[in-house]
């Protein structure tokens, strides 16, 4: 079963022996929890670590890239900021090669 908490922004999907779950935060998708089953109403924004320094972009504006370096990204992207191993990297014709991709609406 899939479900959407609108007050945590999580996206939970369960099985009858398993939760894995992602939370958007300010437009971010982050990975929060997979493993054995936990109880529906557990909240796990915690996990992401958005209520720690840097905090996300828009408490802190000056530091988005130290954000995406700590944010659990479920997608990490090139150029910007993310320093782990990218899941994704595009390049343009010029040679640039950030990309920032962000939830929108489902």
């Amino acid at each position: 079963m899939i479900t959407f908490n609108e007050k945590t922004n999580t996206f939970r999907l369960e099985t009858p022996v398993s939760t894995y779950a992602i939370n958007i935060s300010d437009g971010y998708v982050g990975h929060a929890y997979f493993g054995k089953k936990i109880g529906i109403d557990d909240n796990l924004t915690y996990l992401t670590r958005t209520e720690e320094p840097p905090y996300t972009p828009s408490k802190n504006l000056r530091e988005m890239h130290s954000f995406l370096d700590c944010f659990p990204q479920e997608m990490p992207t090139d150029g910007l900021g993310d320093f782990r191993e990218s899941g994704l990297a595009i390049s343009s014709e010029k040679g640039n090669n950030g990309i920032c991709l962000k939830y929108k609406k489902h």
